[in-house]
């Protein structure tokens, strides 16, 4: 008869720890390219408004005034949430994992093994291109969307984080197979 699995109790000042003092922020033009996106945005809801209150509220200018500020105050509101959550977003590539942090309020912290990883690829919409950054996609097993998404990535520097990923997941599977 085979001996019972043991499942041992892991006290917490044995795990492992992550330094977040070595975390890698994303490039500075990433922070731009959101500022870009967020303006766009609102001024395309404000642009709205507008044209509905030349023609609905031609009357009632206080309130046309006011639903012209709404926009107004959501992107600066927005703007400093970008601002704030640029100062918080990273990652951390490590020998047998790859660590990434988003978020101001609400904070998503993924840890991915590289022997969890399908695939990575790069991409870039044309505001990334102009601006030479891209986007690291990381997929798993088991789905058609990237399991992480890293933005705001120089193109170079994608590009090295998906070879040393392709490499490491080789590695991982080299090391599986070795093990059957």
């Amino acid at each position: 008869m085979e001996e019972a699995e043991k499942n041992e109790v892991v006290q917490v000042d044995q795990l492992p720890s992550y330094n977040l003092e070595q975390i890698t922020i994303l490039d500075k033009s990433w922070k731009t390219i959101r500022g870009i996106h967020s303006v766009g945005f609102y001024f395309l809801m404000a642009t709205c408004i507008f044209g509905f209150g030349l023609l609905a509220l031609p009357t009632q200018l206080e309130l046309f005034l006011f639903l012209l500020l709404f926009p107004v105050t959501l992107c600066l509101i927005n703007i400093w949430l970008i601002h704030k959550q640029y100062q918080v977003e990273g990652y951390i590539i490590r020998e047998k994992d790859i660590y990434f942090q988003q978020g101001f309020f609400w904070t998503k912290r993924m840890v991915i093994p590289f022997n969890r990883i399908q695939h990575a690829s790069v991409h870039q919409g044309p505001l990334e291109r102009s601006f030479k950054l891209s986007k690291l996609r990381i997929f798993t097993a088991g789905g058609q969307s990237s399991d992480l998404t890293i933005p705001g990535l120089q193109n170079e520097e994608a590009l090295q984080i998906k070879a040393f990923i392709s490499e490491q997941t080789a590695q991982s599977k080299a090391g599986q197979d070795g093990e059957l």
